[in-house]
């Protein structure tokens, strides 16, 4: 009898092709589209013996460096490629968000594991593969205009390996995103809460410390988010790869990826089409989120009214109206939201607290 073995990720990566295609396209215009518009007047320049010396610094700069933030900028070429990961998830795993598909997936003798490592590899070809053809066809872009002298490898090799981490950290939220959720718009949601949830809020508690403290709250986040924030470190690492390490990042999405796979293998079929796969979910999730909209609300009308009793305000009333949104959202049905007033109140609670210990400099940083 003839094998069949990998039948299904054949199956897999031609069902998924337009995945490929797309993100070949769009790493073709940002990387050997660019060099084709940009570098021709470069190697006209550098073949001209009157060249002076800042003028082949700038030649070396655009063909080891530009690349990677003119087409865009800095923070949209992060968010790019960090986003072709992330979509990349969401779509070879989108029949956990169909339940007639989810069904049929469960009907097949493959394991989860197996199916989960399939899809890995489909990330892989589809994914990872169009970007590093497209980076060779820059390099060859580069070396028909006789500028491979030009290239600083010491520059272009660390920024385009982080770009592969970015994209290989937005393809492990992107899977977990996509396993704790049963919808589209409910995995993106997570996603960012995933992936910049902790960090902004971190940013919005340091613009409020800034009003009652001005000694040890200005170099405290920063020195976190530099050393611990996997996000923070991501982007600013493609920035200056030799200042910002690499390990939170790829910690952060080994860890995200292996979770994805534990919870897959445990995950009801049926959840497919439910905002949230796991019940317990609904509680933490709707606390992160209302302390997150609480801190916002309360911060808006700070800013709007300048005084202390404005912010407690929009914090309390921020955090139980986006509990409540939450409740109905997870829900998907409006009766019964009232009678869940423990947990809006704990979230409130909290955030008055830390208004407390900034105002009364509970942890004498100064003020």
């Amino acid at each position: 009898m003839r094998s069949t073995k990998g039948n299904a990720t054949r199956f897999l990566l031609r069902r998924n092709l337009f995945i490929g295609v797309i993100v070949f396209l769009i790493a073709f215009y940002m990387m050997p589209v660019w060099g084709l518009s940009h570098l021709p007047n470069a190697g006209t320049l550098a073949k001209d013996s009157l060249t002076s010396e800042m003028m082949a610094a700038e030649i070396a700069a655009t063909v080891s460096t530009r690349v990677m933030t003119d087409p865009l900028n800095l923070e949209m070429m992060v968010i790019l490629y960090g986003g072709l990961g992330f979509m990349t998830a969401m779509m070879l795993m989108r029949h956990l968000f169909s339940r007639r598909q989810s069904m049929l997936q469960a009907a097949l003798p493959d394991r989860r594991e197996t199916d989960f490592l399939r899809r890995c590899v489909g990330y892989a070809v589809l994914c990872l593969a169009p970007i590093l053809i497209n980076f060779l066809l820059y390099l060859l872009v580069v070396a028909a205009n006789g500028l491979m002298d030009a290239v600083m490898w010491d520059r272009l090799l660390p920024k385009f390996g982080r770009l592969l981490l970015i994209n290989f950290y937005g393809f492990a939220m992107g899977m977990l995103s996509s396993v704790l959720t049963g919808t589209w718009w409910a995995a993106l949601l997570m996603g960012a809460v995933l992936i910049v949830g902790a960090e902004g809020l971190a940013v919005l508690w340091h613009h409020i410390a800034a009003q009652y403290l001005h000694t040890w709250v200005r170099t405290t986040l920063t020195d976190a988010l530099a050393n611990l924030s996997p996000a923070f470190t991501l982007y600013k690492g493609f920035y200056r790869p030799a200042e910002y390490g690499c390990w939170p990042g790829t910690v952060a999405a080994v860890l995200a990826l292996a979770l994805s796979l534990l919870l897959y293998r445990v995950r009801k079929t049926e959840r497919a089409e439910r905002t949230l796969a796991f019940d317990g979910l609904q509680p933490v999730l709707s606390v992160v989120l209302s302390l997150m909209g609480g801190t916002i609300l309360g911060i808006v009308l700070m800013l709007s009214f300048t005084t202390d009793i404005s912010l407690i305000v929009g914090m309390v009333l921020g955090a139980v109206l986006t509990f409540w949104v939450c409740r109905i959202v997870f829900a998907q049905r409006l009766c019964g939201i009232l009678r869940h007033w423990a947990l809006p109140a704990v979230s409130a609670a909290v955030l008055v607290l830390g208004w407390a210990v900034l105002y009364t400099d509970a942890l004498s940083a100064g003020h």
